[in-house]
């Protein structure tokens, strides 16, 4: 009763007294170490040794590609194989890592299931062991970025229901189960990942249905469920690491996840010009392709907006640069790129070609590749702290990044 009368004369003198102490408790709030963040860890570390193994990989290939007479223990199509599947395994499990990193601080609470966590790291990399070694043999399906056979897919189908699963249990636990379109978008990227993977996993009569299948996994995997969960992900490092008002974030996170949900699946059209469907398609899949760069204009403008509020803590900034790098390639590579060689009737001659080829690499290791290095790289930071970052090493390893990947794409579109 008397603290009761306490606080009514407090906040009678003061009346901003209640005001400034629910701050201070959501201040505090914000600060706590969620004990399940650290599972984000292995994954980070899986991703930066899964991106050195595809780099390697990546470099014998070119160097048969170029030198077709050099003895090789690998046929170049299994290798090429392996190389596909490895550019987007290893960003995925840095996309996972952060899932898990941000998650919780998201939510406000801890993870669902620190132990199905793990056994689905433990799953990934068995699956993922797999696909590399029985493609190394020739053991394949036969279709491209599909290669892998059907036990290590219905892996994947598990490992995708065990995170969708953790992840929806978490949310459904918090208290901000539906304000925050972070964990929304998180929670239906993934489940549209596992309706989006079952059609694919089936070969079908007609090659018609089945070219479309397999481009619901290549193309809205990648363009839509990737895409929203890297917006989530992107949005909750902003708001992790800068001043920015979750409410500027929020608006423009739902702006671009109902344009990446429009352009993305009617963009897939654009697949579908030279497979044998109709002819409304090449309309279709043109203007759709064409939206495509609009979300990513909406990240650009997003991130430039937080980085006004400062980045106070000094190993937050270099992961902050390879953001900068991801939204980058994103708009160039994978936005204005894939919009020029995309309109029909200029795909007529560059699909199938190197050129495509050129926008892939672009796309992919732009967009998830150089995000999944920026939040491996800060989990990883998180834990060791300042005392370990060497800028001129950092700034060195960046630039080499950025230049590698120009090269690569330039040198394809020159061959």
């Amino acid at each position: 009763m008397i603290k009761w009368l306490i606080k009514k004369i407090k906040a009678s003198i003061f009346p901003n007294y209640k005001k400034k102490k629910e701050k201070k408790d959501e201040k505090n709030e914000e600060k706590k170490d969620y004990l399940t963040k650290r599972i984000a860890l292995p994954y980070f570390l899986f991703t930066v040794i899964a991106m050195t193994t595809h780099s390697m990989v990546a470099n014998l290939g070119s160097l048969e590609y170029i030198f077709p007479d050099i003895p090789s223990p690998i046929d170049f199509a299994d290798g090429r194989a392996v190389h596909l599947n490895l550019s987007i395994f290893w960003p995925i499990f840095g996309l996972i890592g952060a899932v898990f990193y941000f998650l919780p601080e998201e939510a406000e609470t801890e993870t669902f299931s620190p132990l199905l966590a793990i056994g689905q790291l433990g799953l990934m990399l068995l699956a993922g062991l797999g696909i590399i070694i029985s493609l190394s043999f020739g053991f394949t399906q036969g279709r491209e970025y599909l290669e892998a056979i059907a036990p290590f897919d219905i892996a994947i189908l598990i490992v995708l229901v065990m995170f969708s699963y953790n992840v929806i249990r978490t949310i459904i636990k918090s208290k901000h189960k539906t304000n925050r379109p972070t964990l929304v978008l998180i929670a239906f990227g993934l489940v549209l990942m596992i309706f989006l993977f079952i059609p694919a996993m089936f070969f079908w009569s007609s090659i018609i249905v089945d070219e479309i299948f397999r481009w619901w996994v290549v193309h809205l995997w990648v363009e839509t469920s990737m895409q929203l969960i890297a917006a989530a992900i992107i949005s909750a490092f902003l708001i992790y690491i800068t001043s920015v008002k979750r409410q500027l974030i929020y608006y423009w996170l739902y702006v671009e996840a109902i344009l990446v949900m429009a352009a993305g699946f009617f963009a897939t059209g654009h697949h579908y010009l030279w497979i044998g469907t109709p002819s409304y398609w090449f309309t279709i899949g043109g203007i759709f392709g064409a939206m495509q760069p609009i979300p990513i204009l909406i990240i650009a403008y997003t991130a430039f907006k937080s980085v006004g509020t400062g980045i106070p803590v000094m190993h937050h900034r270099w992961p902050m640069y390879l953001i900068f790098n991801s939204v980058f390639w994103n708009l160039i590579g994978a936005g204005m790129f894939g919009l020029v060689i995309t309109i029909p009737a200029i795909n007529a001659y560059t699909h199938g070609t190197l050129i495509t080829s050129a926008h892939a690499h672009l796309a992919l290791f732009g967009t998830f590749g150089f995000l999944a290095i920026a939040v491996s790289y800060f989990g990883i930071l998180e834990w060791v702290g300042d005392k370990y970052i060497n800028k001129l090493y950092s700034f060195i390893s960046i630039l080499l990044l950025n230049v590698g990947l120009f090269m690569m794409g330039f040198s394809l579109i020159l061959a």
